[in-house]
């Protein structure tokens, strides 16, 4: 079986996209893998291969497999987390862009929005799981 063949098999779901709020989303991808990637919708230097994701973590059972932080820091290592990272990055990259950069009045007022529920009263962070498999 080819590798394409097999990539193709990769399902990636985005789980939680918050890119609106503070640039971030997470995700799963077939085999137990959870991603989290912070993104903009323009490239940068800072991205991966200059691109739009700045930051890319992918887990699976609580271990980091790939890890990029405006550079890297643990690069995909088998032919298998290679697949699932091209995957990912196939899926983030379709992605539309959140924010049009030929409107800034909504850019500005998406941003004021923000501050607001930042500012709002929030409840008091509980601890954070012991088990080592917490992502982003």
């Amino acid at each position: 079986m080819s590798k394409q063949s097999d990539n193709k098999r990769i399902r990636v779901v985005i789980t939680n996209d918050e890119r609106k709020i503070d640039f971030w989303l997470k995700g799963t991808a077939t085999g137990g893998y959870r991603f989290c990637a912070k993104m903009f919708d323009e490239g940068s230097i800072h991205g991966i291969d200059n691109g739009r994701v700045s930051k890319l973590e992918i887990r699976n059972d609580g271990k980091i497999l790939v890890n990029y932080d405006r550079g890297w820091d643990v690069k995909p290592n088998t032919p298998e987390v290679e697949a699932v990272y091209k995957r990912i990055m196939a899926k983030l990259n379709a992605l539309d862009k959140v924010f049009e950069a030929d409107k800034p009045k909504d850019l500005l007022g998406k941003i004021e929005d923000n501050k607001q529920k930042v500012n709002r009263k929030t409840p008091a962070k509980t601890e954070k799981p012991t088990r080592g498999d917490e992502i982003c």
